[in-house]
């Protein structure tokens, strides 16, 4: 579905608000590690960097022992 046009300035202004809004403080930034501005603010950055690592360690865990486990049960067949 295509979006009317604006029909008043007032709506285009609250739609460049909220994009400037969203793309500078709810979005990841690159430069920030892919963390939020508010997160770098607060000081959250490297817990949240941390956490990201941790989850990342333990998927690959799991992979490693899904395939440690369908290679043993593709052998014992």
């Amino acid at each position: 579905m295509v979006r009317p046009p604006y029909e008043f300035p007032s709506q285009l202004e609250r739609a460049i608000t909220d994009f400037v809004d969203h793309y500078s403080y709810r979005r990841y930034h690159k430069a920030f590690g892919n963390v939020m501005p508010p997160d770098v603010l607060y000081g959250k950055r490297e817990q949240i960097l941390q956490h990201r690592k941790e989850v990342r360690i333990k998927t690959i865990n799991r992979r490693r022992e899904y395939n440690r486990d369908l290679r043993e049960l593709v052998n014992t067949t």
